[in-house]
């Protein structure tokens, strides 16, 4: 099997790290891939930042601000739905939304008709890479729904990330502490050629 092919097939969603940080050379070279992503409306001037923390005690302090961001939402009718389950876990004491990650990754983004798609491939590229060298990651869309909380916009402002960005995706990467899942097997009639 081509050997892109074949990475894109063994990407897996990688939910446990081991307790080791990745070499910056490395890490570079994955968040450079990102760069290639095709985008749909900025071309060479592209709006997004990729920000990377590779720094254990920064990585747990984003996490114990993501907690006090959840505690201090209010609950009420217009509360988005996904955000109930991390509200309780948060409520519960300091939980672990960025999965023990060595790294974590902002792919932030001006606010545009197709931010949310460029930001994807962007991210797409870097798991991609990421994989390719061995490292495990996984996607938190958990900062998408958090952006307008005063503690993320002023944790993205201490990050350096730009005041009129917000996080459109987010990725945990590391060496993985776990065994890779097979891919599941996918339902017939996903793809179609039309002649």
């Amino acid at each position: 099997m081509n050997e892109v092919v074949n990475n894109i097939m063994t990407r897996r969603s990688i939910r446990k790290f081991k307790a080791v940080q990745v070499p910056n050379e490395l890490l570079k070279a994955v968040l450079d891939a990102g760069t290639y992503a095709p985008l749909g409306s900025f071309g060479e001037k592209a709006p997004y930042k990729i920000t990377a923390i590779n720094n254990k005690e920064k990585v747990e302090w984003v996490n114990s601000v993501t907690n006090k961001a959840l505690v201090n939402i209010k609950v009420d009718d217009s509360t988005n739905s996904r955000l109930l389950k991390p509200i309780e876990r948060a409520k519960q004491g300091n939980a672990e939304f960025l999965l023990n990650a060595p790294v974590f990754i902002f792919i932030t983004n001006e606010v545009y008709e197709n931010a949310m798609a460029d930001c994807s491939c962007v991210i797409e590229n870097i798991m991609l890479a990421a994989n390719s060298v061995g490292f495990g990651t996984c996607w938190i869309n958990i900062f998408s729904r958090l952006n307008d909380c005063p503690e993320i916009k002023a944790m993205l402002g201490e990050l350096a990330i730009p005041a009129e960005h917000k996080a459109y995706g987010c990725i945990a990467l590391g060496y993985p502490d776990m065994e890779i899942p097979a891919a599941p097997k996918r339902p017939e009639g996903l793809c179609r050629i039309v002649e």
